[in-house]
């Protein structure tokens, strides 16, 4: 009888750890869910482009293209980003192909006037923590 006792307290251990285990993926993945729609809110009020910048006729995918390219620079002084990699991580983030990064730069820097052109299709952010 006791050996039955205990197989059944051991499996509702495990049942319990499960258990929370799930719970705490549920919550990571909501905690992730809410701050995507936090993000979302904030590219759609277009906050972090200043007032002076004018993007005409912008769709929702170029202003998410814009905050993807300004966090990773941002987040990221002390690297130095070729074109391409802005680029593919744009793309690859938001679905926006960028056709002329010419442009796409000049707003960038409009936006944020820290992303500096470094030498020719190299980019950065100018922050204390820049090392070149």
């Amino acid at each position: 009888m006791t050996r039955e006792r205990t197989i059944l307290l051991k499996k509702l251990e495990k049942l319990n750890q499960y258990e929370q285990n799930v719970l705490e993926e549920i919550q990571e993945e909501r905690n992730a869910l809410k701050k995507r729609l936090k993000d979302l809110d904030y590219i759609e009020g277009r906050h972090f482009v200043p007032s002076h910048v004018t993007i005409n006729r912008t769709s929702h995918k170029k202003m998410e293209a814009y905050y993807e390219a300004t966090q990773l620079l941002k987040n990221n002084p002390e690297k130095v980003f070729l074109a391409k990699e802005i680029t593919a991580h744009v793309e690859q983030e938001t679905g926006y192909k960028i056709s002329q990064f010419a442009y796409f730069y000049k707003k960038l820097q409009e936006i944020d006037p820290n992303i500096t052109r470094i030498r020719r299709g190299c980019y950065g952010y100018k922050s204390e923590k820049s090392t070149w």
